[in-house]
């Protein structure tokens, strides 16, 4: 019997270490993790963000939610984020979204950028869309993407 309830009072001690650990862990909000928060609930505010990460989160969500409404502020990120992933998603969600703007923007830059690596990319994107009219992951797969993306 008296090993029993050491063996209970260990238990109980040791699940209320577990459980102040996790709920620790759970319940620290940073600045950073709020902001993230605000990102998910309004993406198209979350590309003009001072953090990369969450403009390309962002970037990426808007071309999963094919969000038409995004084509502007996604165009402006392809054309003008200092970035490098952060315009290839942009073109990459404008090309999944598929307005005639965004998917013209997104041909003419690889046609007229002065880095290949770029051309390449989205000449990639484009030439998927115009032979299949679909999004371009049908011919690449994600690690295809990400190759292309981030192998600098």
């Amino acid at each position: 019997m008296k090993n029993l309830l050491k063996f209970l009072a260990i238990w109980v001690f040791v699940l209320l270490a577990f459980s102040t650990v996790t709920n620790a862990q759970f319940y620290h909000v940073s600045e950073e993790l709020i902001s993230h928060k605000v990102v998910h609930t309004n993406p198209i505010d979350g590309l003009n963000s001072d953090n990369p990460l969450i403009r390309f989160d962002s970037a990426y969500i808007l071309g999963e939610l094919k969000e038409s409404k995004a084509d502007i502020a996604l165009m402006k990120a392809l054309r003008e984020d200092e970035d490098y992933s952060v315009r290839i998603v942009s073109a990459l969600s404008l090309i999944k979204i598929g307005s005639p703007v965004g998917v013209n923007l997104v041909k003419r830059i690889s046609e007229l950028s002065d880095c290949p690596k770029t051309c390449k990319i989205l000449g990639k994107f484009y030439n998927s869309y115009a032979r299949h009219k679909e999004l371009p992951n049908k011919e690449l797969t994600d690690f295809q993407i990400a190759a292309l993306i981030f192998d600098r």
